[in-house]
């Protein structure tokens, strides 16, 4: 089989931008940030916040638009090992992927933690008040909706739940993608 492509996905501050490093170094993976090299384009165009980017161009043209450019990243880093891609909400991406790629290749992680985790670690990350960010995670949740998200949960064949403990998170994440990496060989 050729290398793995294994794409992290799920709501606003679940702990992908955590896992996804700490996964490329276990799996020895090369990574491609999906939602960095977005924030990249909007700086390019002279947007300091993500908001104000997807205000101008629209949340499907902006996806739209860096699809081919991630598609390419995720192309030349699978070209010698497995790859770990953060931030996959595109549903047209995903589709793009599928067509690319043999779906043996595929694997959707949907990374997930309940609500009250997931407010506090984003206050915490962005020292914001507990309402600032919840009304923060909704307007991000929101654009990642708009984006296709459900769509790609709904494709996804893992599912992980970040309780606080990250050792175990990471612990469990690759046991998960190991053992279905092992049964796709399995005649």
């Amino acid at each position: 089989m050729e290398h793995p492509i294994i794409l992290l996905t799920g709501r606003s501050a679940v702990g992908k931008s955590t896992l996804s490093p700490a996964l490329a170094r276990e799996l020895e993976a090369r990574t491609v940030n999906a939602s960095e090299m977005m924030r990249e384009r909007a700086r390019l165009e002279g947007y300091a916040h993500l908001a104000d980017f997807f205000k101008h161009t629209g949340v499907k043209p902006a996806f739209e638009n860096l699809r081919p450019h991630v598609l390419r990243e995720i192309k030349k880093h699978a070209e010698n090992g497995p790859v770990v891609v953060e931030g996959v909400y595109d549903s047209g991406l995903y589709e793009l992927l599928k067509s690319s790629f043999p779906a043996d290749r595929l694997l959707i992680v949907n990374v997930t933690a309940n609500r009250s985790f997931r407010q506090a670690m984003h206050a915490h990350r962005k020292q914001l008040t507990r309402k600032d960010s919840k009304a923060n995670l909704r307007k991000r949740n929101q654009v990642k909706v708009q984006a296709g998200l459900p769509e790609i949960i709904a494709g996804a064949r893992l599912s992980v739940r970040n309780a606080g403990n990250f050792d175990a998170l990471l612990t469990e994440t690759v046991r998960k993608i190991r053992e279905h990496f092992q049964q796709e060989q399995t005649p």
